[in-house]
């Protein structure tokens, strides 16, 4: 059973469900990882670049 965004995101806003609530939800799959960082986008991970190459800087 998953719980809709729209549900989540209003009990979040009214005060009834925490964050820690939502990782919750999260970790016992009644919410989606992406639903959770569309709610919390600073938790986010930054974005990685798919090249498994190091960066390099050039040198003088």
């Amino acid at each position: 059973m998953r719980y809709s965004y729209d549900i989540v995101k209003r009990f979040y806003d009214l005060g009834l469900f925490t964050k820690e609530n939502v990782q919750l939800f999260v970790r016992v799959n009644y919410f989606t990882q992406e639903d959770y960082y569309k709610m919390f986008p600073e938790d986010k991970p930054a974005e990685t670049t798919t090249s498994t190459q190091p960066t390099v800087a050039p040198t003088a």
